[in-house]
């Protein structure tokens, strides 16, 4: 029986040899700044980041590098400061286009930023630049560029002024008003044919629904800041509905009814309707002599 050889240390980590992966420009960071602002060791930061400390070190001695390409738009996953560029000034010029009509919440499409690539390399006289897909995700990895939906419409909004509106001027407006004489109108939908898509049903399997019906009327409702409420305007498609003649109603009216009734064939509110809705709600207001702040959104209102 032979002898059985012994494994040095040395020769098991050779085989072991685990290689390091290279920081991203995000992660040299954040190496800098636990070594600047939390005082870290490099060794404590090396095992940290399961990093040589000579790899800190390194890192340590080109943060001014590292900076400068973060402060410049570098992707921070990236993992080297310095890009050789074939057309560097294209990506300049298209880093700055970029920048800029985001600042103006401008939409920027994919071809669009294609299109300035290829107005300033001819512009620049740049004859062997082709602007192709892989230029722009290229393009979009160096400077970490993302195409992303747009949601909402709040950019738009002056939240500067709408803040000034909301805590100084309305407020100052309705110290000066009592609650009664401020006034609310607005419309909602009635889809009073819709039973609706969920049900009770036996068991576990998925059970099959019927056609949803999409009668739907109107109702204008309007409160005050008091609580009052007023007649609810209904708006429906049909002059004189069925039900209406079989029960003996004509001439709808808030006082016999307990609401007021208008028509169009969308059963939407109109401007015609609104104004009529105006005239009732304005004789009202002069019956009970109160000056009024009616407020109101809506496309059919713009004669307010």
């Amino acid at each position: 029986m032979g002898k059985v050889r012994k494994t040095s240390y040395i020769e098991i980590r050779k085989r072991k040899r685990i290689v390091q992966e290279k920081p991203t420009l995000g992660q040299k960071a954040l190496i800098i700044f636990k070594r600047e602002v939390q005082q870290a060791s490099f060794q404590q930061i090396a095992d940290e980041c399961g990093l040589s400390v000579y790899g800190v070190i390194g890192i340590c001695q080109k943060k001014e590098e590292i900076r400068f390409a973060l402060a410049n738009g570098a992707n921070p996953n990236r993992k080297t400061t310095k890009v050789n560029l074939q057309f560097p000034q294209i990506d300049e010029q298209c880093l700055k286009f970029l920048k800029m009509a985001r600042e103006k919440r401008i939409p920027v499409r994919p071809v669009f930023l294609m299109n300035v690539a290829t107005f300033v390399a001819s512009t620049l006289a740049i004859a062997d630049f082709r602007c192709s897909w892989g230029w722009y995700d290229k393009f979009c990895g160096r400077h970490n560029v993302n195409l992303k939906q747009l949601h909402g419409e709040e950019s738009s909004t002056d939240l500067i002024a709408l803040e000034q509106w909301l805590t100084v001027d309305l407020a100052a407006l309705l110290e000066l008003i009592h609650p009664e004489n401020i006034w609310n109108c607005d419309e909602t939908g009635i889809w009073w044919r819709n039973a609706g898509t969920k049900s009770l049903v036996f068991g576990n399997i998925q059970d099959k629904g019927i056609k949803i019906a999409k009668d739907r009327i109107t109702a204008h409702i309007s409160v005050s800041g008091g609580g009052r409420k007023l007649p609810l305007w209904i708006i429906n498609t049909s002059a004189q509905p069925r039900s209406f003649e079989r029960n003996a109603v004509f001439n709808i009216n808030s006082d016999d009814y307990g609401f007021n009734y208008s028509y169009n064939k969308t059963a939407w509110m109109t401007t015609v309707i609104f104004e009529e809705y105006l005239d009732w709600f304005n004789a009202l207001m002069v019956k009970e002599e109160r000056h009024i702040l009616l407020l109101k959104m809506c496309l059919a209102s713009t004669m307010m």
